[in-house]
């Protein structure tokens, strides 16, 4: 005759039965997580992202943010990363991205210039948070002008030249040029290795010539607090003193998305985000895609955001709450947005 049990006895006999179950339950849970998050990434292969068309009487202009590759062991080629874009690069007649360079690695990043290139990004500038000397960062200079004259550079032949390119696109001369505010405590000295220093003495004679030979003047600058996305007052000065020496439009490299302004018909993109990025922060993985169509008499400018993720970019603007985040992002008093298909757009007559 089997021993009757207490009633505590029951209890706790059931409590045990049901602890293996649910140690079952959790292994089991614990398996389909480590699956996902296998599997999630090779699944996710990123998404097309569209833009303007090219059409005869007008120049359609793109920005693209910060461009950071691993230096060893990346997941997935340059080529595959910007495979998305292919699309909006091959329908833009001047396309601009910031590339940061590694941190002694030349002869890499002279292969992923050149594939930036073959991507149909026609302008580059280079940015040198890693510290790479100033005898690397020249070879590179040196390299590319060889082969692409244009692409970094308008002659390459001393470092002020070495920071601006000058194109010809739809009847339109385009000047390029890139600085950096080495004076800010947060700007290492080492960026001025692959742009000129953000100096009022220097830029303002600088953009007042290249506003008087060239009908589109674009400056690209590394300024700002890192990961900061309030503008400081100090990017706000040198922004409009650069407008006020005739920059049109300015793009700034941060890690993070930053505000969008309108200043004396020039635009001022605070920060475009990056494009690529190392990083874990969700937030240095988003980026904005800029594209102004230039016609006669009108401007019209479209903001795409876009995401990247398991090494694929995509858009990023899968719902109400991510519009609404993203328009907030980029807002200011100076201009106004309407939103179609999750992309932001603002119109203006010239």
């Amino acid at each position: 005759m089997a021993k009757k049990l207490t009633i505590g006895e029951q209890i706790l006999k059931k409590s045990k039965k049901h602890k293996k179950q649910t140690s079952k339950h959790i292994v089991i849970l614990l398996v389909i997580l480590v699956c996902f998050m296998i599997f999630g990434n090779y699944i996710y292969k990123g998404k097309n992202i569209f833009g303007s068309l090219k059409e005869d009487d007008k120049l359609v202009v793109t920005y693209l943010g910060n461009i950071n590759l691993a230096e060893k062991g990346q997941k997935e080629s340059l080529s595959k990363i910007l495979s998305p874009l292919k699309n909006l690069t091959n329908n833009s007649n001047y396309t601009s991205a910031n590339l940061k360079l590694s941190s002694s690695n030349p002869e890499k990043d002279i292969k992923d210039i050149k594939t930036l290139s073959n991507n149909n990004i026609n302008s580059l500038t280079l940015g040198n948070s890693n510290n790479m000397n100033f005898k690397n960062t020249q070879s590179i200079f040196k390299s590319i002008d060889q082969s692409n004259p244009n692409l970094l550079s308008d002659e390459g032949i001393n470092i002020i030249n070495n920071n601006i390119s000058k194109q010809f696109h739809q009847g339109k001369e385009i000047a390029t040029v890139s600085f950096s505010d080495t004076s800010s405590k947060f700007i290492d000295a080492s960026e001025n290795n692959t742009s000129i220093k953000l100096n009022p003495k220097t830029f303002i004679p600088l953009i007042k010539d290249l506003d008087k030979n060239n009908d589109l003047v674009i400056v690209r600058v590394n300024w700002g607090v890192p990961d900061e996305r309030t503008v400081s007052e100090r990017q706000r000065e040198y922004a409009h003193a650069l407008v006020d020496a005739g920059a049109d439009v300015i793009i700034g490299n941060n890690n993070v998305i930053q505000k969008i302004e309108s200043y004396k018909d020039s635009h001022i993109f605070y920060s475009l985000g990056n494009l690529t990025s190392q990083d874990f922060l969700s937030k240095n993985n988003e980026s904005i895609i800029v594209q102004q169509e230039i016609e006669k008499e009108k401007l019209k400018t479209k903001v795409i955001p876009v995401n990247f993720k398991g090494g694929y970019l995509s858009n990023n603007n899968d719902n109400i709450i991510k519009n609404n985040q993203m328009l907030n992002y980029i807002k200011d008093s100076s201009m106004e947005w309407t939103t179609k298909k999750g992309e932001f757009i603002n119109e203006t007559s010239k």
